[in-house]
């Protein structure tokens, strides 16, 4: 077990030396052991016990051999993914940028899923469409399932990066935009919706590449916040009088 002073030091060497990796740009230099240790003023033991901790949070990496000491940590690409899908919020410029993410994506997921997409992947697709098309005349329901659908062709392309980033954006848009979508004009083209989405399971289902890519891009994240911020226009003035 630690002892008390000791751990303490440690942490506060650790805060001193964590503070001064996020001034530096990634992959800096902040110096060897030795160094460190004598500006902290502190033991090889203590020095240690900071540099574990650090490494732990990803703060730092130690090289060894010439040129080598401890630097700066360049962040993984799995934390800035990581980092990336769970920092979404910030209103209406946050939503714009996933609609925008999405549709970029939309194509790709299209087609890959048409290409990969196995049998039972299909059965899952025509319920959910048949549910979509029961719940025509519940927009908040049609909706969750529209999401739902969304999802299934996803993880039909067996591309976990490319279905993991598809489906975090989707589930972002659903919390954020569902009950706002079915509170606005969505309810005036939901049979063309529907339409649009029985032809992308059509071009699935029979691994046809380039119709599917051309429907899944059939998007309009401007529309969408149109149709949200006329909406929340139009209730506003209802408030207001």
């Amino acid at each position: 077990m630690l002892d008390g002073r000791f751990a303490s030091r440690a942490t506060e060497v650790a805060r001193q030396l964590a503070a001064l990796a996020e001034e530096s740009p990634a992959a800096t230099r902040l110096g060897t052991k030795t160094e460190l240790r004598e500006r902290f003023g502190v033991s090889s033991a203590t020095l240690s016990e900071s540099l574990r901790l650090l490494q732990s949070q990803g703060l730092v990496t130690l090289r060894t051999g010439p040129g080598g000491g401890v630097f700066s940590a360049e962040p993984s690409g799995r934390l800035l993914l990581s980092n990336l899908l769970v920092g979404f919020r910030g209103g209406i410029i946050a939503v714009r940028n996933v609609l925008e993410s999405r549709e970029a994506l939309e194509p790709s997921v299209g087609a890959y899923a048409a290409l990969r997409r196995t049998t039972a992947d299909v059965r899952r697709l025509r319920k959910l469409l048949a549910a979509m098309r029961r719940h025509l005349d519940e927009p908040e329901s049609y909706l969750r399932l529209n999401w739902q659908l969304h999802r299934a062709i996803a993880e039909a392309t067996e591309n976990d990066v490319l279905s993991g980033l598809y489906c975090s954006l989707v589930r972002f848009l659903e919390e954020e935009l569902t009950q706002a979508l079915a509170a606005a004009s969505f309810v005036d083209h939901r049979k063309e919706n529907l339409d649009l989405h029985a032809h992308l399971v059509d071009a699935i289902e029979r691994r046809d590449e380039e119709a599917a890519r051309r429907l899944a891009a059939h998007h309009a994240p401007a529309s969408m916040l149109e149709q949200v911020d006329g909406s929340a226009r139009r209730s506003a003035g209802r408030r207001s009088r």
